[in-house]
């Protein structure tokens, strides 16, 4: 006899199937939703459209899929932002027109650069921070108060993948134009309830963009990463991570400017660096701990870090084939304390102190040997203290107070330059300063609907003054330059609409800026220059920005970013045109690397194949009016309006285990001036983004 369910039974399986269909419905309409990001840009974890601040996340497949492999890359998806790589793989980052090219072991950027939360004093670290990423953030606007010092333009936090609870791996290899290999791996490891371990590696070659006689014009890079996470009990946590790049090969030689043409291969050539050879060597360990103590989270991060760098070249100029080198170690200790609220109430707090040191030795020859220049000790020292809280008010009102007290200390001992036309002429370097100062922030923020938020604030922020070294061939003593200011005022407003299928942010701004700290090259005779730094009287940023993600269909998302800056000096007349040393008025002239305008547009869509696979188009393009990359907005290094365009196509298998895809970026083959180096040794050089470049990339996961 056959057991027919009951009518009480019949109706659990019904609720049951009622349940399973409507889970169904909601994963289907969880689809067409834009995904939510984490982010940790206030110091604590919170939904980016809800982070009353501008700021552009990306996860780890946006980074794949809009072919992000370094900061450079930064610039194609993130409104009012140039990043370009200089001379000696410098990292020159600008945000809504603040920035900083002076590089030396003096200088200090104006954007803070953050690998898993630890500060990268050295611009051209950031090229050891791109693979096995989770998630980058760029923070657009003044953050004294979290970030502290050098944080005046905003912050971009690079956060890599971290142990997790399941074993796992991936590999991905790349080829490309300009002879490109790239691989990447990754192996995450449970090793029991208590430890997780996570390594990473990535090895790269790819000739140079720019052309040359060298004979040796290519790079090497190999990477690898551990991570070691450590659960000792409920809610106390220990990481410690480890990591450690190597460069091999020459550096971009820059090309020649004006640019020979604006498009092809014409444009990117230098005949005159003969030869180049480069080593770095970046490394370095950290620990997190993190331990909940109930009502709050107590936070330690201290890292160690260290760079060795060489540098040699042989180069046609005003010497004939003139051999230059230098070398630079570097290393740098920081620690942060933070007590952070836990929980839902009215008050969410953070507040720490931070402390940091970087010793600095360099030498550098030029010229044959016409200018030598050793600096045995250069220290910077940093300590703050910092704390931030939110009140609500109400459910939907939210008041923002924060601080940071800061004391900056710089110090160079026996650092000596010799100029060497004849009888040799040797300066010698001994200063000590030290600067303090306070910033702060005010903000409100307003829900006025779920998933719709109105911010403002009022924020400042300040870069840590310097000096130039003595040079008795110009006649030019030790001087000191002051720290730059900024007061800033936001308005935003972020939003979701159409059942959470779109996302719309946008914001407006202005900045006064005060003291800028401007980087030249004077003319110091024979030929040869000096890295010399000023403040520039003061200047007023005006812009706006917005942003907007929608999904189309189920299978279709469009993103779209419009920009505009208005970035002028107010009073600046004293300024110097670097290749013929001449002084200039420079009163209402654009700042450098600040577009008045740029337009980005990308449309992505998947299309389902009958076996489960499924292939993923994408297209990107992006305008960009002119900007110019020196305060007298000369045409020599100027930037004229552009578009630049990408294509991919990524195939995925139907249990997404493995991809291949393949791309084509730069489609118009614009050579596009991200970066300049001034050469008062007969030219001036700029450095370029990639060309057109094209390639396909395979990769599985486990």
């Amino acid at each position: 006899m056959k057991n027919y369910p009951n009518m009480g039974q019949r109706k659990i399986i019904a609720a049951l199937i009622a349940s399973v269909v409507a889970q169904q419905a909601i994963a289907q309409q969880k689809n067409d939703e834009i995904p939510e990001v984490v982010v940790t840009a206030q110091k604590r974890s919170e939904s980016a459209s809800r982070t009353p601040l501008a700021l552009t996340a990306m996860t780890a497949e946006d980074l794949t899929n809009r072919g992000i492999s370094n900061a450079s890359d930064l610039t194609n998806v993130t409104p009012n932002v140039q990043i370009g790589t200089a001379d000696g793989g410098n990292t020159n980052i600008y945000i809504r027109g603040i920035g900083s090219n002076n590089t030396t072991e003096a200088g200090d950027p104006a954007a803070a650069f953050h690998l898993d939360g630890v500060y990268l004093a050295r611009p051209d670290e950031a090229r050891a921070a791109f693979f096995d990423i989770s998630r980058v953030e760029v923070l657009r606007g003044p953050q004294g108060t979290l970030y502290g010092r050098n944080a005046t333009a905003g912050a971009v936090n690079v956060i890599t993948a971290k142990p997790e609870d399941t074993f796992g791996g991936k590999f991905s290899f790349e080829v490309g134009s300009y002879r490109e290999r790239r691989a990447e791996g990754m192996l995450n490891i449970p090793v029991n309830d208590m430890l997780a371990l996570r390594v990473a590696v990535m090895g790269e070659h790819h000739d140079n963009y720019v052309g040359n006689s060298t004979t040796n014009n290519s790079q090497n890079t190999v990477a690898g990463r551990v991570h070691a996470l450590l659960k000792i009990a409920q809610g106390n946590t220990l990481l410690l991570s480890a990591d450690r790049t190597q460069l091999n090969g020459p550096d971009n030689p820059g090309v020649p400017l004006p640019l020979a043409a604006s498009k092809g291969s014409a444009g990117q050539y230098n005949t005159d660096s003969l030869a180049a050879d480069d080593r770095a060597t970046y490394s370095g360990v950290s620990a997190e701990w993190n331990y909940d103590i109930g009502a709050t989270t107590f936070t330690y991060l201290g890292a160690h870090r260290t760079k060795s760098k060489e540098h040699s070249a042989l180069d046609v100029g005003s010497f004939g084939n003139s051999a230059s080198g230098s070398t630079n170690d570097t290393s740098q200790n920081s620690h942060e304390f933070r007590l952070s609220s836990n929980g839902t109430g009215l008050w969410k707090w953070v507040g720490g102190l931070y402390l940091f040191k970087e010793s600095q030795e360099a030498w550098s020859t030029f010229g044959n040997g016409v200018l030598v220049s050793y600096t045995p000790n250069f220290e910077s020292k940093s300590r703050a203290a910092f704390g931030q809280a939110t009140y609500s008010l109400t459910d939907a009102i939210r008041l923002t107070a924060g601080l940071r007290s800061t004391r900056d200390e710089k110090h160079s001992h026996d650092a000596t330059s010799t100029f060497n036309f004849g009888t040799p002429v040797v300066s010698l370097t001994n200063a000590d300063k030290s600067w303090s100062n306070t910033d702060g922030k005010l903000g409100i923020d307003y829900e006025i609907s779920k998933g719709t938020m109105l911010y403002s604030t009022y924020t400042t922020a300040y870069k840590a003054g310097g000096f130039n070294g003595s040079n008795a061939a110009a006649n030019l003593p030790v001087t000191y330059y002051s720290p730059e200011k900024l007061r800033a005022l936001e308005a935003g407003v972020k939003t979701k609409f159409w059942g959470n299928k779109g996302q719309f942010n946008a914001s407006a701004f202005h900045y006064d800026y005060k003291d800028l700290q401007v980087g030249t090259i004077v003319s110091v005779g024979q030929g040869a220059g000096s890295s010399v730094v000023n403040n520039a009287a003061s200047a007023t940023i005006n812009g706006a920005e917005a942003d907007v993600k929608v999904k189309v269909s189920a299978d279709g998302r469009f993103d779209a970013s419009l920009a505009y800056t208005d970035a002028k000096y107010d009073n600046f007349n004293n300024c110097v045109y670097e290749p013929t040393n001449e002084v200039k008025d420079c009163s209402g002239n654009s700042l450098r690397n600040a577009p008045k305008a740029t337009l980005a547009l990308g449309y992505e869509h998947q299309v389902s194949l009958e076996n489960g696979a499924t292939v993923v188009l994408r297209a990107d393009t992006r305008f960009s009016a002119k900007y110019y990359n020196d305060d007298t907005n000369s045409a020599l290094f100027a930037q004229g309006g552009y578009r630049k365009s990408d294509i991919s196509a990524r195939y995925n298998s139907p249990d997404y285990k493995w991809y291949t895809m393949v791309y084509v970026r730069n489609l118009e083959n614009r050579n596009i001036l991200a970066s300049r180096y001034p050469a008062v040794v007969g030219r001036s050089y700029g450095y370029t983004a990639p060309p057109r470049t094209m390639g396909v990339s395979v990769g599985t996961s486990f």
